[in-house]
């Protein structure tokens, strides 16, 4: 087993990196900034995670269906923020024989406890992507039992009277990329993908 991991001069290709060498798997890294092919680095893969910003998430996956046909890809979520542009990714995984799965590592970790109570997720210092973006998961997994706020410079998540930390989610995070690596099935796929995404966008219509 050999992971192509695409992005890894990023801070999520680090991450990424970090618990691919914890687990002990072999890896190749390329990013767009590196002189190295994305063919080169592919050689002797049979697997690829994609850790480059969310904009460019798209091209990399077509990028790793290139080089890599028909062979697993897990992908930082969101995928994209473009529903359309997300179907059509997906068809394009499909028609390759492609196994797309998305990080939703609290799915793991966390899913009795959001199916058991209210949500809250407060978060300052959120990426790019957007608040609601970055809570796909949230979102997702709360079942519309969730409120979402960005006012205080402190982290914090409560599921279910359960407060989240730094710690949780990196364990989370490890467990996660191992159930890929040898229980794939247990990692969200394109049948729930979509799905995710498109109640995130009504969660952000209705929020006005």
């Amino acid at each position: 087993m050999k992971v192509l991991l695409v992005g890894a001069l990023g801070n999520m290709g680090s991450r990424y990196m970090a618990i691919l060498k914890h687990l002990g798997v072999d890896y190749s890294i390329y990013d767009s900034q590196m002189r190295m092919s994305i063919d080169s680095a592919a050689q002797g893969c049979d697997r690829a995670m994609i850790a480059t910003p969310t904009i460019a998430h798209p091209q990399s996956i077509r990028e790793v269906i290139r080089v890599l046909p028909g062979k697993p890809i897990l992908c930082e979520k969101p995928i994209t923020t473009n529903i359309e542009q997300l179907s059509e990714v997906i068809k394009e995984c499909q028609a390759a024989k492609s196994d797309l799965r998305v990080v939703y590592q609290y799915k793991k970790a966390y899913i009795d406890d959001f199916n058991h109570g209210p949500t809250h997720y407060n978060f300052y210092r959120h990426g790019g992507d957007g608040l609601q973006w970055d809570c796909i998961q949230i979102i997702g997994l709360a079942r519309g039992l969730v409120t979402l706020r960005e006012d205080s410079p402190i982290w914090d998540c409560v599921i279910n009277g359960q407060r989240l930390n730094i710690g949780d989610m990196d364990r989370a995070y490890v467990s996660y990329v191992a159930d890929w690596l040898h229980n794939p099935e247990l990692c969200v796929g394109v049948n729930d993908i979509l799905a995710i995404h498109k109640k995130v966008k009504e969660f952000v219509h209705d929020r006005g």
